[in-house]
């Protein structure tokens, strides 16, 4: 009940205004709806790897900030409505900040811990933002015009800091017992070290795909060792002809490798997916380069491994009247590295499974003897 919500509240206008809030809560609530999934469509188009929350200020929060400091309306309240988007990169705070000044009108942006040295751990970019003009006109915007909104964005890294000094209550250098405050310190330090690090991983990654992505001269490629980039790289150049031929001979189409940009994310996680069984399968074969690879899979057996699999593949699917599909190229190298293990597996317990003959004349069987005439 309203009454038991504003139990406690220091003053009257203070009751009001939770009161007022109660009332208006559902407002607050469908605008952190709204406002997570327009954010979600800006950033994705932006191909920026966010988490994104909402929330409506609960109200036994609002009850505790309204005993602490005086608002004469609700619109003075900065975070009834809130959105925090995390991000896995520092680098990648300043573009989505850019993205949020130039789809919303900023009321104003706090940088915290950002560019101080003496700020204490918590590091976070606070912007307080409304509707623009354009998309606040908008039917399903309309309502929601008058209202703003708090939208914090930080780094995974930064997250866990402000959960764990949250969960202490440690908002500033001055509140920590002097026992402890070095230690803390230095989580503070190793935070901000692995934020630093993750981003120059990210760097590294990068250019080690685009030196893959260059990589165009046939020895070139072929020398790259095989792992999940080279092979995003190098995909469409490892040749399955023979393989192929197989498959098609039945009327099983086998699709190549299309422009992986213009794919969708579902088919892309599958893409990826093959990708590491390939990359997974070829260390159990002791297949190092993509030359290697390239090879393995137009020697004799790999062929070989189809033409036992196909025609009772094909029979069961007419039997059962399933639809076959047209093969996709990297589907066919993961399968086809699969069999081959499969086959050497099978061979390594057959060869260790013939018994060696024993050099100890006493585990020999005596041996019968010959019949004669005599007996």
């Amino acid at each position: 009940m309203i009454v038991h919500e504003v139990e406690g509240v220091s003053s009257e206008k203070a009751s009001k205004l939770l009161r007022h809030y109660m009332s208006e809560r559902h407002r607050y609530v469908e605008f952190a709806s709204s406002m997570e999934r327009l954010l979600g469509q800006l950033l994705s188009s932006a191909n920026n790897h966010v988490e994104i929350t909402a929330r409506a200020k609960d109200p036994e929060s609002l009850q505790q900030k309204l005993s602490i400091k005086r608002y004469d309306s609700l619109q003075l309240i900065p975070d009834l409505a809130g959105i925090r988007i995390v991000t896995s990169y520092t680098s990648d705070l300043r573009a989505i900040c850019e993205i949020v000044r130039s789809e919303f009108d900023v009321i104003e942006e706090v940088p915290h811990g950002f560019g101080q040295p003496d700020a204490f751990g918590y590091a976070s970019q606070h912007m307080i933002v409304r509707l623009t003009g354009n998309r606040s006109t908008l039917a399903e915007w309309i309502t929601m015009a008058d209202l703003h909104c708090e939208i914090q964005v930080r780094t995974i890294m930064q997250h866990a800091w402000a959960s764990i000094s949250h969960a202490l209550d440690y908002k500033t250098d001055q509140e920590i017992p002097g026992e402890v405050k070095r230690k803390l310190h230095q989580v503070a330090a190793l935070i901000e070290v692995s934020d630093s690090l993750f981003d120059s991983f990210r760097a590294d990654v990068e250019a080690l795909r685009e030196h893959y992505a260059t990589v165009s001269s046939a020895e070139g490629w072929r020398l790259l060792p095989v792992n999940h980039d080279a092979l995003e790289a190098t995909l469409g150049k490892i040749s399955i002809a023979g393989i192929a031929a197989k498959i098609e001979a039945l009327h099983l189409p086998v699709n190549g490798v299309g422009d992986i940009g213009s794919l969708s994310s579902k088919q892309k996680e599958v893409l990826s997916g093959e990708i590491s069984a390939i990359a997974e399968r070829a260390a159990l074969l002791g297949i190092k380069t993509m030359g290697e690879l390239d090879a393995a899979l137009n020697q004799p057996q790999a062929i070989q491994v189809w033409a036992d699999f196909l025609p009772s593949y094909v029979k069961e699917a007419r039997e059962k009247k399933m639809r076959l599909y047209p093969l996709r190229h990297e589907f066919v190298i993961a399968l086809t590295l699969k069999m081959l293990s499969y086959r050497k597996a099978k061979q390594g317990v057959a060869r260790r499974a013939v018994p060696k003959p024993s050099a100890d004349p006493t585990t020999v069987a005596p041996q019968r003897k010959k019949p004669t005439a005599r007996d």
